[in-house]
C-alpha cells in the first residue's frame, strides 16, 4: 500500500454543505467557526460571527437554500443565521426555547426545519424568521420521535428524520392549505371575459382553479379551468349573459384554498369586417393571395375558400395555393375569424392561372460547396449542399427518388425518397455524401463532376430528370477561413506521434496535472527540441483572413514536429494538440493579422476573476492563459507575457476566439495514416539547463494564482497564523519546500502551539531526508495534539528511518488505539512493524 503524509490544520468538523457554485462549507466546533473551501480543498475564508458582531457559539448544522445562501444553525446562540455567497450575514433570528437542544437543520424552498433532540420535535420557520409550525412529540407511534439525530429535505414539502430511539427513519409531509387569491377581477371583452388576480406568495402554491356560474338561471358553480398563470381568458361564454366567477389556489400536495371573493362580467358580441385589399397573383400552377391585416385585436385567423370550398385557415395575411391546373379560372374568398369562432362576410377575387413552360420535375441547385478531404466525414451528416425539387405536373407524385453521386469517390449514391409530392409543391433536400477512402489519396486539388437525378413512375413507366455540376476536391492540407472552426480537423490529439512526444516530457516531472506547469514543460520542450517559427512570405495569415475564399495550406502537428518549423497557425495547431492530448482545453485566439492560443487554467469559482495585471484572460466563467507560440525557443514566461500583451492590446471588436471542442462538433480531427516517425525525447536536464529551471518558477507562480485569496489575507494581516499555515501547505504540495518552510515558521511565530505547523515541518524534513529533525518536529506536534492519529503515523515513519523501529511500533500502536481503522490506510507501514517488539 502507498504511505501518505497529512498536510492538515487543527479543527473539529461536524457538518458539511456544498453550494451550487462549488463552495464547500465545513463547521469547526473547536474554533467556533464555519470554514469555506473550494472543491480542491483550498481554504477561502472563515465565518466567525452570526451578524458581523456576535461570535458563533456552537455551529451545529449547515444547509444551502434554493437561492444559494448558507443557513447556519448555532445551537449555542439558539439561532439561525443566513449568509450570502461571500460570507456576509444577511439575517439572523432566534429559534426560541432556550432549554431545547437543536441538533440539525434542513432547508426546502422558503422553509427551514430545525430538529430538536431534547424536545423530540421539528420546528418549521420561514426565511424571515417567522415560526410556521411545530411537529411531533416523544413516543413510539408513527409521527412520534425518540432521540432524533438528523434531518434532510427530500422535496419542497417533504423531509426525513433519523429516529434513533425508535431505530427507524421517518418521512414527513407538510400538508398546506393556502389562502384564497386576492384582488380577483373580471372584465367583459368582445367574445370573452378576462380574469386577473394577485400571485400567491408561498412557493408551495403551483396553480389556480377557476369556477363559473350564470348569474341568472344557473344551478351552481362549475370548474372551467386550471392554470399556473394569474390571468385567464374565458372564451367559452355566450355574449350578453352575465357570469359569476371565483378563483381558488392549488398546491401539489395539500388542500385547495377557499374560494376568492366573487366577481361578475359578461362578454360583448363580436362583429368583424371582411378583409380589405384582397389581391390574387397567378402563376402557371399556383396563385398567391394577399390582403391587409385586420386592425381588430379580436381577429385570430383567416379562412380561405376556393370555388366555395374551404382550403385553409391561416394566421398570416398571405397564402399560396399550389397544385392548380394551368390556364384555369378560380374564384377565391377570404373571411376573418373572431376569437369566439365567428366569421366576417368574405372578400372575393377571380383569377386565371398562366400557361406552363416548366419541365415536369424541376431540380434547382441552391448551394453546392467544394470538398475538403480532411473533413470528409462531416459531409455524411452536414452535407455539401442543398437542392429544391418541384413537381410541375398537375398530378400527385406518390414517390420521388432523388440520388446524388460523385464518380470514383462514392461507392454508392446517397438517396432520398419523397412521398406524396403534390402538384405545384416543392421540397428542399440536403445533399449528403458518404465518401470512400480514395478521397484521402488526393494529393492535389482535383475538379470532379457531381450528378443529381430525380426519378418516379407514371403508370409503370420510369421518368427521370438529371443535372450535373462541377466542384473541387481539395487535398488534406487545405482549408478556407470562412469558418475558423475548420482548424479542428487539424488538431490531431490522438496521433501517437503527438501523444508519445508529450508523455515523454511530462513523465519526467511532478505536478503535471496542473495545466500551467504542463503547458510550460511542453512549450519549453518544443523549444529545446529545435522547433522554430517561420513566417510564410507568400501567403501570410493576414492575407488569408482578409480573403476568406482563399484556400490555405496548413500542417498537421506531426509534420510541424518533423520539419521543426511552421508559421503562426501551424505552431498554434501543434501546441493545441499537445495540450489537448493530456486533457488541457484550448482555444484559438484570432487578432488582426495573427493567431495564437490560450489554454484553460480553471474555473473562476475556484480561481477568482482577477486577471493578475492582464496576465490571465477571464472568458465564459473560466480562467485562461494566452500563449504566443511563435516565441517557441524562448522561455514559456516570455511566450505567456507576449500572448497576454497581444490579447489585451487588441480592441474587443477585433478579437475572436475559437473553442476547439465546439470546432470538433462540426469538424472532427482527420484520420492520418500510420507513421514510423517519432520525435526524439527531450531529457529533463536539457530543458532545465536551457530555460534556467523554469519549472520551479512556474510551480511558485501556480501556487500564487490558485491561492490569491490567501495572499490577500496575509497582506492585510501578516500575523494570521492560519493563513500562513494554509499557504505553507499549498507550497509543500507543489514541492516548493523553501517557501513552505518559511510559511510554517511564520505560522509558529504567531501561534507557537500550532500542532499542525510542527506536523508539516516534520513532513518537509522527511521529504528532505533529514529524518532526525523530522522526528523532533513530529514529537512536538504530538505533544501539542496527542489525539491526532495522523501525527503519530508520521512520527512512526520517521522513527523507522532513524532506526528506532521498536519506538515506531509503540507510536503506531498508539495511533491505532485512537483510531483503529487507520491501519487500513497504512497497511504498508503496519506490515513493516509486524513482529517488532
Amino acid at each position: 500500500s502507498r504511505e501518505k503524509s497529512s498536510w492538515s490544520s487543527s479543527s473539529r468538523p461536524n457538518d458539511i454543505a456544498i453550494s451550487r457554485d462549488g463552495a464547500v462549507y465545513v463547521t469547526d466546533r473547536k474554533k467556533k467557526a464555519v470554514n469555506v473551501y473550494n472543491t480542491d480543498g483550498v481554504f477561502i475564508r472563515k465565518i466567525a460571527t452570526i451578524d458581523g458582531k456576535t461570535p458563533i457559539s456552537d455551529p451545529a448544522a449547515l444547509a444551502v437554500n434554493s437561492k444559494n445562501m448558507l443557513c447556519l444553525l448555532d445551537s449555542g446562540n439558539n439561532s439561525i443565521s443566513i449568509f450570502d455567497s461571500n460570507g456576509s450575514a444577511i439575517k439572523s433570528f432566534n429559534i426560541g426555547d432556550p432549554d431545547g437542544k437543536p441538533v440539525d437543520l434542513a432547508v426546502a424552498g422558503e422553509n427551514l426545519y430545525v430538529l430538536d433532540k431534547k424536545r423530540n420535535s421539528i420546528k418549521m420557520f420561514q426565511t424571515d424568521g417567522k415560526q410556521v409550525a411545530t411537529f411531533s412529540t416523544q413516543g413510539t407511534e408513527p409521527g412520534d420521535l425518540d432521540e432524533p439525530s438528523s434531518i434532510a429535505a427530500t422535496g419542497i414539502n417533504r423531509f426525513m428524520v433519523t429516529d434513533c430511539g425508535n431505530n427507524r427513519i421517518q418521512e414527513f409531509e407538510v400538508i398546506y392549505t393556502p389562502p384564497p387569491p386576492d384582488n380577483v377581477t373580471a372584465e367583459g371583452e368582445p367574445g370573452c371575459v378576462t380574469l386577473k388576480w394577485d400571485s400567491a406568495t408561498n412557493p408551495l402554491v403551483d396553480g389556480y382553479a377557476i369556477y363559473r356560474a350564470p348569474k341568472e338561471g344557473g344551478t351552481g358553480s362549475e370548474l372551467i379551468a386550471k392554470t399556473k398563470e394569474t390571468v385567464y381568458r374565458d372564451e367559452s361564454v355566450e355574449p350578453g349573459i352575465t357570469y359569476i366567477y371565483a378563483v381558488t389556489a392549488l398546491v401539489s400536495s395539500g388542500n385547495e384554498s377557499a374560494i376568492s371573493e366573487k366577481c361578475t362580467a359578461s362578454a360583448q358580441k363580436l362583429v368583424l369586417a371582411p378583409p380589405a385589399g384582397l389581391v390574387a397573383s397567378p402563376d402557371d400552377l399556383s396563385v398567391e393571395l394577399s390582403w391587409q391585416p385586420d386592425p381588430s385585436p379580436y381577429v385570430t385567423a383567416y379562412v380561405i375558400y376556393r370555388d366555395k370550398q374551404e382550403i385553409a385557415r391561416v394566421s398570416e395575411t398571405s397564402f399560396v395555393d399550389t397544385g392548380l391546373a394551368p390556364e384555369t379560372g378560380y374564384v377565391y374568398e377570404v373571411a376573418s375569424v373572431g376569437r369566439d369562432g365567428s366569421l366576417s362576410e368574405p372578400a372575393s377575387v377571380t383569377v386565371t392561372t398562366l400557361v406552363s413552360t416548366r419541365p415536369p420535375v424541376e431540380i434547382e441547385v441552391l448551394e453546392l460547396s467544394d470538398i475538403f478531404s480532411n473533413t470528409y466525414k462531416t459531409y455524411e451528416e452536414n452535407g455539401i449542399g442543398k437542392i429544391r425539387v418541384r413537381n410541375n405536373t398537375p398530378n400527385n407524385i406518390s414517390r420521388l427518388n432523388v440520388q446524388f453521386t460523385i464518380k470514383n469517390f462514392m461507392d454508392f449514391a446517397s438517396e432520398t425518397s419523397i412521398t406524396d409530392l403534390g402538384p405545384g409543391r416543392s421540397v428542399e433536400i440536403p445533399l449528403k455524401a458518404v465518401f470512400n477512402n480514395k478521397i484521402l489519396d488526393v494529393t492535389e486539388d482535383t475538379p470532379v463532376q457531381t450528378q443529381i437525378t430525380a426519378s418516379y413512375y407514371v403508370n409503370g413507366e420510369l421518368k427521370s430528370f438529371a443535372t450535373k455540376q462541377s466542384i473541387n476536391v481539395y487535398e488534406k492540407h487545405k482549408m478556407t477561413w470562412d469558418d475558423p472552426n475548420r482548424l479542428g480537423a487539424f488538431v490531431t490529439t490522438k496521433d501517437p506521434v503527438v501523444m508519445e512526444f508529450v508523455r515523454g516530457i511530462i513523465t519526467q516531472y511532478d505536478h503535471t496535472s496542473d495545466p500551467l506547469i504542463c503547458a510550460c514543460l511542453v512549450h519549453d520542450a518544443l523549444g529545446a527540441a529545435g522547433v522554430r517559427y517561420t513566417r510564410d512570405p507568400s501567403n501570410s495569415y493576414q492575407k488569408r483572413k482578409e480573403n476568406v475564399d482563399l484556400v490555405d495550406y496548413l500542417q498537421y502537428p506531426r509534420e510541424t514536429l518533423k520539419r521543426k518549423s511552421g508559421d503562426c497557425d501551424d505552431l498554434s495547431i501543434l501546441y493545441s494538440a499537445c495540450l489537448e492530448s493530456v486533457g488541457i482545453q484550448t482555444r484559438f485566439v484570432e487578432v488582426p493579422g495573427h493567431i495564437f492560443i490560450m489554454f484553460e487554467l480553471g474555473d473562476t469559482r475556484d480561481l477568482g476573476d482577477d486577471s493578475m495585471n492582464e496576465l490571465l484572460v477571464i472568458e465564459d466563467g473560466r480562467v485562461w492563459v494566452p500563449v504566443e507560440v511563435t516565441r517557441v525557443g524562448k522561455s514559456f514566461s516570455d511566450a505567456w507575457e507576449a500572448g497576454s500583451r497581444n490579447y489585451y492590446t487588441c480592441r474587443p471588436d477585433e478579437l475572436a476566439t475559437v473553442d476547439l471542442h465546439d470546432a470538433w462538433q462540426a469538424y472532427k480531427p482527420a484520420n492520418l495514416p500510420v507513421s514510423s516517425f517519432r520525435m526524439q525525447p527531450v531529457q529533463r536536464q536539457i530543458i532545465d539547463k536551457r530555460f534556467d529551471n523554469e519549472f520551479a518558477v512556474i510551480c511558485k507562480t501556480s501556487v500564487k494564482i490558485k491561492n490569491r485569496n490567501l495572499f490577500e489575507r496575509l497582506q492585510k494581516d501578516p500575523k494570521d497564523s492560519e493563513t500562513c499555515l494554509q499557504l505553507g501547505i499549498a507550497y509543500a504540495k507543489y514541492g516548493v519546500l523553501d517557501e513552505a518552510m518559511a510559511m510554517f515558521e511564520a505560522s509558529l511565530e504567531n501561534a507557537p502551539d500550532n500542532a499542525a505547523a510542527f506536523n508539516n515541518i516534520g513532513n518537509i524534513r522527511f521529504v528532505e531526508g533529514k529524518y532526525d529533525k523530522a522526528v523532533e518536529a513530529y514529537k512536538k506536534a504530538a505533544s501539542l495534539d496527542p489525539g491526532d492519529p495522523l501525527v503519530l503515523v508520521n512520527l512512526a515513519r520517521a522513527l523507522i528511518k532513524t532506526g528506532q523501529k521498536a519506538e515506531a511500533k509503540k507510536t503506531f500502536d498508539k495511533a491505532c488505539s485512537i483510531y483503529p481503522d487507520i491501519v487500513k490506510d497504512y497497511r504498508g507501514l503496519w506490515m513493516k512493524l509486524i513482529g517488532t517488539k
